[in-house]
């Protein structure tokens, strides 16, 4: 049996993924330097869009996905920071 409906992926939102956010916001809370942060953000965001571009994930919801991901990141950080301190 055959089917002519196209196949369509569900992606689990980004904004969704609390252990690799917290994880993430961990991690940058170590960073000594702005430089170190600014090469663990990229290495992130890279293996993210790696991720994004195998599941064929369009580059308009690419961008909004590392956008709301970021964001919760930076929410967490704030969080974790506040703990911290």
């Amino acid at each position: 049996m055959t089917h002519d409906h196209p196949c369509h992926l569900v992606l689990f939102p980004m904004v969704n993924r609390i252990g690799k956010i917290r994880h993430v916001a961990a991690k940058m809370l170590t960073m000594t330097t702005r430089r170190e942060a600014e090469i663990y953000y990229k290495q992130v965001t890279h293996g993210i869009r790696r991720h994004f571009d195998h599941i064929d994930l369009s580059e308009a919801e690419q961008r909004e996905q590392m956008k709301v991901f970021w964001d919760a990141v930076w929410n967490e950080w704030s969080r974790q920071r506040g703990r911290v301190s």
